[in-house]
């Protein structure tokens, strides 16, 4: 199985998501099996997108998701409330989240690894399957310390939380250095890719999850020209895609891919 993941991130009314979301549903194929692909919208788009999207092969995921149960907390959308409207997932940790120093919303600091766990564990609860994202920035990758970031992400993020069996989380590889949205972007090469998943799995091995039952996908600049050579690679279990995603004919593309990538690994 392969994942494709669109993140809309704050883009786009709950009008032109709906029309965004019919093109894809439009474009696929009911005769082919297809990736696991799951819709992230703005929070004010779920509900219209889980009702375009009920009994078809899309799935709801949010953006984001409080550390918190249900209580008063001004601005934040707890799980139980997101898992109420038809999500089934959640994206953890983006770097975007996580960012410090003059990112909005968080100038003055972004989210902490303690906070990333807590959100994990407050999805699991409500029944999300929680897509966590780690990597480093370009920074941190000048100076060698890759490994040492990551480790240190997967190792806060999922220590003490106990994982259903099947579908535990996804773990999206999203190097900072490689987002399209960057000033100065560099396309990560298959190797960089494949470096950092195997990291990840030999990380999840050791704290004693089943890695059978858990997705690794990159993130990264995905678009349509260079998913195929990412999907088609054994260590990348699906993509998470930025920008690419709000272009139906990318995101089409893109999800073609996946479905060419399960083809070759069936056969």
């Amino acid at each position: 199985m392969k994942f494709v993941v669109g993140n809309y991130k704050m883009q786009l009314t709950s009008r032109e998501t709906s029309a965004l979301v019919r093109g894809v549903l439009h474009g696929l194929n009911p005769v082919v099996v297809l990736p696991e692909i799951i819709i992230c919208p703005s929070f004010t788009a779920l509900p219209d997108v889980q009702k375009l999207i009920k009994k078809t092969p899309l799935n709801l995921g949010a953006q984001n998701v409080a550390a918190t149960p249900l209580g008063a907390y001004t601005g934040e959308v707890a799980a139980a409330q997101l898992a109420d409207i038809g999500c089934t997932y959640t994206i953890i940790g983006h770097s975007e989240r996580r960012a410090v120093g003059g990112t909005p919303p968080f100038a003055k600091g972004g989210e902490t690894d303690a906070q990333v766990h807590a959100k994990i564990t407050e999805a699991l609860a409500a029944g999300l399957t929680p897509i966590i994202c780690v990597g480093e920035s370009a920074a941190e990758r000048a100076a060698g310390q890759t490994d040492a970031v990551i480790t240190h992400q997967i190792t806060s993020a999922i220590t003490g939380i106990s994982f259903p069996r099947k579908t535990p989380c996804i773990i999206a590889y999203e190097p900072i250095w490689a987002i399209s949205t960057n000033e100065q972007p560099q396309l990560a090469t298959i190797h960089d890719i494949v470096e950092a998943h195997s990291l990840i799995r030999r990380l999840l091995v050791g704290l004693g999850l089943a890695i059978d039952d858990i997705a690794v996908l990159y993130g990264g600049s995905v678009d349509a020209l260079n998913a195929q050579e990412i999907l088609s690679n054994p260590e990348v279990d699906g993509v998470l895609v930025g920008s690419a995603s709000l272009k139906i004919h990318e995101f089409s593309a893109i999800i073609e891919a996946a479905i060419t990538a399960m083809k070759v690994i069936s056969v």
